[in-house]
């Protein structure tokens, strides 16, 4: 029998590493969700969106910021954007455990597609 030269690690290290893993892709997503919604909520609720603040003009969402009609739809967008990340989050292992609807795990698809419509009318109206 032959054995092997390189021992295997710990279990109980690889699941700490599994677990803290986890948490900071966690607190990533939350972050970054956590901004969608605050763009998205100032632009639906001010009417006014501007998010190239101190960033250069060619890096910017939008070439200038928006008013009207055009910072409401890219707010929606910005919250279906919010909402597909998190319905896509609900299919990791450990949110699967709550029991939730089967289509919030497989909606994303349709608040991504959404977010796209919304943005991209917003960018148009607001070249026009």
């Amino acid at each position: 029998m032959i054995e092997d030269p390189q021992p295997t690690g710990e279990p109980g290290s690889d699941k700490l590493a599994a677990f803290l893993r986890d948490c900071i892709l966690g607190l990533i997503v939350l972050a970054m969700i956590g901004w969608l919604i605050y763009f998205g909520m100032t632009g639906i609720t001010t009417g006014h969106l501007d998010l190239g603040r101190g960033i250069r003009s060619s890096r910017r969402w939008f070439t200038k910021p928006l008013d009207g009609l055009p910072a409401v739809l890219a707010g929606f967008s910005f919250l279906c954007l919010a909402a597909a990340f998190t319905s896509l989050c609900t299919s990791h292992p450990l949110v699967n455990k709550i029991r939730l609807p089967a289509w919030v795990r497989v909606c994303y698809w349709w608040f991504f597609a959404v977010f796209m419509v919304l943005y991209f009318t917003a960018r148009f109206i607001s070249d026009s």
